[in-house]
Order: C-alpha cells, then sequence, then structure tokens
C-alpha cells in the first residue's frame, strides 16, 4: 500500500509544479514581457485569474499529501 500511495504522491508534486508555471506566468514573472505581444498580453489576462486559483489549489493539494504522508495516515 505505501508504493501506491508514493506513485501518488509523485504525480502530485508533478501536478504540484504544473501549478507552479501557472502561477508564475498569472503573476508574470516568467514569459514574454508585458507590451511585447498584444495576444500573449490578452492571453495572458484573460487566463490570469484561473491559473491564479488552479495554482494555489495545487499547492495545497501538494502541502496535504506531504503532510499525510509526514502524519502516516496511508
Amino acid at each position: 500500500m505505501r508504493g501506491s500511495y508514493l506513485i501518488g504522491l509523485m504525480g502530485t508534486v508533478v501536478a504540484g509544479l504544473w501549478c507552479v508555471w501557472l502561477l508564475l506566468l498569472a503573476y508574470r514573472i516568467v514569459g514574454k514581457p508585458a507590451g511585447q505581444d498584444p495576444r500573449y498580453d490578452a492571453a495572458i489576462a484573460y487566463w490570469s485569474g484561473t491559473s491564479k486559483v488552479v495554482g494555489m489549489l495545487g499547492i495545497l493539494s501538494v502541502v496535504f499529501q506531504v503532510v499525510a504522508l509526514v502524519a502516516g495516515w496511508w
């Protein structure tokens, strides 16, 4: 049972890394600078709110899974 839990944890960590990438894009830390490409700016403006929500939920998911692993809830 422990092995399957660790595989699930690895999947959650991969999803969490993707969520961190979404947050970096939403806050314009990575990607093209503002004003360089109007289509890119429009896409970031449109998806920014969704990316922030999904990013935070993904990070919370990783935190809860790590807490469950440390606490021994398997």
